[in-house]
């Protein structure tokens, strides 16, 4: 990928993720006294004075929306190509890559739905752990045999790297979950990673498939946003 090819992605990820995720992040903080959304100080928190939770729920907004309007517009770049000649040609030759990811990629955006509503549950009521590794469990497993994302390991048994890739996807979870005692840590964290990952996507080949994995790294770039 040429750099303004990379340019023109970084900011059409970037730029409406961050803009939905600064609006939904502030309507949260204005409503969460309201909706009971307080995080109180104790031994495990470095704050001293409450403050709102329900973060979360702008960084979904922004993932969502920003991949949203990505769709749309990989749609109707498909559908219309005339009108989007002023595309660079290291953008446009991922057109049709990119549509056949669509499925797949609201399928993980459905996955982390169901996560984000049960962080939101567990802000608001205090949910029990069993529930919570349960659900994990499941959204993992769900990723791993019905979308096909799996590790390799190296490890030629199949049923052992299933397993394997489910507790990794659950082990990433909480410790994320863990992080989270200091305010914009976990954020920080991930927003540091993102990159990384993305590039690694964007310039490097499956192997399987012999292509780069285009979509999945603007995917991570409305992550940072």
């Amino acid at each position: 990928m040429n750099s303004g090819a990379l340019v023109i992605l970084v900011i059409a990820a970037m730029l409406p993720s961050f803009v939905i995720s600064l609006i939904a992040v502030g309507l949260v903080r204005r409503a969460a006294v309201r909706l009971g959304l307080m995080d109180k100080p104790g031994d495990r928190k470095v704050h001293t004075t409450p403050i709102p939770l329900g973060g979360g729920l702008g960084i979904w907004a922004g993932v969502v929306g920003a991949i949203a309007i990505g769709t749309v517009g990989v749609l109707a770049a498909n559908s219309w190509p005339g009108f989007f000649t002023w595309l660079p040609h290291g953008l446009t030759q991922h057109l049709s890559g990119m549509a056949g990811k669509i499925v797949e990629i609201w399928g993980l955006i459905g996955c982390a739905t169901v996560l984000m509503v049960l962080g939101l549950m567990d802000d608001r009521h205090g949910l029990a752990w069993q529930i919570r590794i349960g659900v994990e469990f499941a959204v993992a497993a769900f990723c791993v045999y019905w979308q096909g994302l799996h590790l390799t390991a190296f490890i030629e048994l199949p049923w052992l790297t299933g397993w394997l890739s489910v507790i990794w996807i659950v082990a990433l979870i909480n410790s994320f979950n863990m992080l989270d005692n200091m305010d914009g840590l976990s954020g920080g964290v991930a927003a540091s990673g993102a990159p990384k990952v993305s590039v690694k996507f964007l310039y490097s080949r499956d192997p399987a498939k012999k292509q780069t994995q285009f979509f999945f790294g603007a995917m991570l770039f409305g992550v940072v946003g």
